[in-house]
């Protein structure tokens, strides 16, 4: 089991954690029979001090007092709480389960994992069509649902509850949650941006290390990052990938921009498509079915940065400023969750219902049921706080964690913009607040005027930069009545890269080539169209296809985990 430990095994159930380089994990017996394992980091408080405070509270108590001090702690992290008097295993996390963890059982044996492509092996699970088609629409699956029958993601509020002695996993919600629809803060003051700048600071400089490396693109986000670090005095460099078809030629140019107003060290990563089939590879092998395959090159960045520093360094990046600063509701006023529901898919999808369902070879009608039913049970009552959790309960949990947590197989990755304290006072300030066009900036201006004054990746073409109502109203018309194709074609031009057909004949090649060995897409479906598909629909089917190639391959890990359990 390359890159996991076990944490616990009997008959009954198996735990395991990632094990990579010097992967942050601690332990300490706290009471005769009762071990307490922290996977992941915490800021501002040390183990040590968190295993005493349990101690104190004694064995009965303990549970309990672990699940509401996990939700009020700053860092991404899991505690395993392992008590063999009783036969009991608490699994809990940070206060979004920063950490992916899988879960599930083959009927006689259950498995936590922070691995899926380890759990679906153990298992010897089946692909669930209907999620399988799901995933095709949104690069990325809804609620606790895998690609697998009876393996399960942990979502957002939940943590686990085993009874070894009794075979049973059960999954609670924790005792403090969000209530993302409560909005607090209804008016912009300057107490309130220097008191976002103060958190955001605090956040930058407790996760600070010795050495700390920052990915760095054009835009709000890194440039924040960057600016409350040095502002921290904290040792920087920047780096930043440019890939093989230039989508991120002008990240490069006002990174550089960036860094040099801070007078940090910036490094520009030049990619390739050279190792494209190697970097799939390395894909299926960390994050197998999670992630689509077209985030290859950045496997490929992650080993050019730890070649480069080491895997002792603290990854910055800006995941989640784009969750937290942006009114997410985009006021939407619907007056029934149907409209929202076509809503989502027609600004979130890759292939249509119709088309994904017609690929995988199942009832469209199951599939939009399906994804109706979560958008319909969402926990608000408003079309806009629906919005809102949507993208923060499926898109940031099921899409961003995941990529951030790629990172995490060559080095430590975090981010301040979902620490504890700033997250939580982001969700409290009002969606009034959030659409004024200069919010962000009088943000960034507390921690660096000149930074913030800097143009706008999102919105510059070289020396150019357009208007963002302008650029927003572009990207609406294109989302709403242009193919997926056209929008790739649509986006090269504006960024000045590459046409995206020579990206997508890589992954028509490859796809053809492992197109006759499966027996689960409808090759009738796919024969005639690859040429119209977009890189991202061609990204889909080709993660299946590996996903597919890599479980038969594989199967010979199964029989070893086995031997190990």
């Amino acid at each position: 089991m390359e890159g996991q430990s076990v944490i616990y095994r009997n008959e009954t159930i198996v735990v395991l954690n990632s094990s990579n380089y010097n992967y942050p994990i601690f332990q300490q017996e706290i009471s005769q029979g009762i071990l307490l394992i922290l996977e992941g980091r915490i800021f501002g408080e040390s183990f040590e001090s968190i295993a005493a405070e349990l101690k104190s509270v004694g064995a009965d108590s303990m549970d309990d007092r672990l699940t509401h001090y996990s939700f009020n702690l700053d860092g991404e992290f899991f505690f395993y709480k392992i008590d063999t008097r009783s036969n009991k295993i608490l699994v809990v996390g940070d206060h979004l389960n920063r950490l992916p963890l899988y879960f599930g059982s083959d009927g006689q044996q259950w498995i936590v994992s922070r691995q899926i492509s380890i759990a679906a092996l153990f298992m010897r699970s089946k692909i669930n069509k209907v999620n399988l088609a799901e995933f095709m629409v949104f690069d990325y699956n809804l609620s606790d649902r895998t690609w697998f029958d009876n393996l399960y993601f942990l979502q957002i509020d939940d943590f686990i509850e085993v009874d070894t002695l009794r075979n049973d996993l059960r999954v609670k919600r924790k005792p403090e949650t969000y209530d993302f629809g409560n909005k607090t803060v209804g008016v912009i003051t300057e107490d309130l941006l220097l008191n976002m700048a103060d958190i955001f600071l605090q956040a930058c400089s407790v996760r600070a290390d010795e050495i700390n490396v920052l990915s760095m693109s054009g835009g709000m986000d890194s440039r924040s990052v960057a600016a409350g670090l040095v502002k921290n005095s904290k040792a920087l460099a920047g780096v930043t990938f440019e890939n093989a078809e230039k989508t991120a030629l002008y990240d490069s140019i006002i990174a550089e921009e960036i860094a040099d107003s801070l007078g940090i060290k910036w490094h520009k990563v030049a990619l390739s498509r050279d190792s494209f089939l190697e970097d799939v590879d390395s894909l299926m092998n960390i994050k197998m079915s999670i992630q689509p395959c077209r985030f290859y090159y950045l496997y490929q960045f992650c080993a050019e940065v730890q070649k480069k520093f080491g895997n002792d360094i603290t990854f910055f990046t800006g995941d989640g400023g784009d969750k937290v600063f942006p009114d997410l509701g985009r006021n939407l006023k619907f007056n029934d969750d149907y409209k929202l529901f076509k809503f989502i898919i027609r600004e979130n999808h890759e292939f249509s219902v119709e088309h994904a369902s017609a690929i995988v070879g199942i009832s469209s009608k199951d599939l939009e049921n399906q994804i109706f039913s979560y958008i319909r049970s969402l926990p608000a009552k408003t079309s806009s706080n629906k919005l809102e959790q949507f993208i923060l309960r499926a898109r940031m949990k099921r899409y961003i964690f995941e990529g951030e947590d790629r990172n995490r197989n060559y080095f430590w990755s975090t981010t301040p913009f979902l620490s504890k304290r700033f997250f939580s006072l982001m969700m409290s300030i009002s969606p009034q607040i959030k659409r004024q066009e200069l919010f962000y900036f009088e943000f960034i201006s507390r921690l660096n005027r000149e930074v913030a004054e800097i143009r706008n990746e999102n919105f510059s073409k070289g020396k150019f930069q357009v208007n963002k109502g302008l650029y927003s109203f572009i990207k609406g018309l294109s989302n709403q009545f242009l193919s997926r194709k056209s929008k790739e074609h649509l986006k090269s031009i504006f960024k000045s890269s590459s046409a995206p057909s020579d990206s997508a004949r890589q992954y028509v090649s490859e796809i053809k080539r492992m197109l006759p060995a499966n027996n689960l897409l409808d090759k009738k479906a796919l024969s005639g169209s690859l040429s119209d598909y977009s890189t991202g629909q061609l990204s889909l089917i080709l993660t299946y296809l590996k996903v597919s190639e890599f479980l038969k391959r594989e199967n010979s890990e199964v029989e070893y985990l086995e031997e190990q359990v």
